[in-house]
């Protein structure tokens, strides 16, 4: 439900600039202020709610947050992190669950290139667990960065490292690889590369 607004009125004084001698009038303005302003502190309580959603793989209740939050029923901060510096979108990309990314990166409330403590962003956190629907969802966002860099290398490194795996007959064999060439050619497109810039 839409939060509605109340209209006060306020009197400034206003001074008036003449040649003569300056006087004061005053006029009536009108504001619009919400009623409800969001509660920082349950804003942050619902962005917890959503890490620990995540980390438990409880997609039912991350869902549930994130769309509450849209529609402006609770207001939480999707940005909110734990201790090792994840948000709810980089541990939801480490996880694959892709129903999740793809209801955060919907709400566009969150930010996209968000770096853990380790430097990872969620596009790196995607590539190197080889989530292909992750990874395609966040490289259809204006402004992803495809050339972010972690401890470990960039995301374009990480995908040519999962090829590589299902080449040596790791992961079922070279057959299985397609959907993360299909990764490794849009990264291209998108600019990408192995070294750090």
């Amino acid at each position: 439900m839409p939060k509605r607004h109340t209209i006060r009125r306020i009197k400034p004084k206003i001074k008036s600039k003449s040649k003569s001698k300056s006087r004061s009038r005053s006029r009536s303005l009108r504001i619009a202020a919400p009623r409800d302003f969001p509660d920082p502190a349950e804003a942050h309580a619902q962005g917890v709610a959503l890490v620990t959603a995540c980390e438990e793989q409880d997609t039912d209740t991350a869902l549930d947050i994130i769309e509450k939050n849209v529609k402006q029923e609770v207001l939480a901060d999707l940005n909110v992190t734990n201790d090792k510096g994840d948000t709810p979108l980089l541990i939801a990309s480490w996880e694959g669950l892709t129903d999740i990314v793809k209801a955060l990166l919907d709400s566009k409330q969150v930010a996209i290139n968000a770096t853990n403590n380790e430097g990872a962003t969620a596009l790196i956190q995607a590539c190197t667990n080889g989530y292909v629907e992750v990874a395609l969802a966040l490289l259809a966002e204006p402004g992803i960065d495809v050339n972010a860099v972690d401890k470990f290398g960039t995301a374009l490194k990480e995908v040519d490292r999962i090829i590589k795996m299902y080449n040596n007959g790791h992961r079922n064999g070279p057959a299985k690889d397609a959907p993360m060439r299909v990764v490794r050619a849009k990264l291209l497109q998108l600019g990408a590369t192995k070294e750090k810039i």
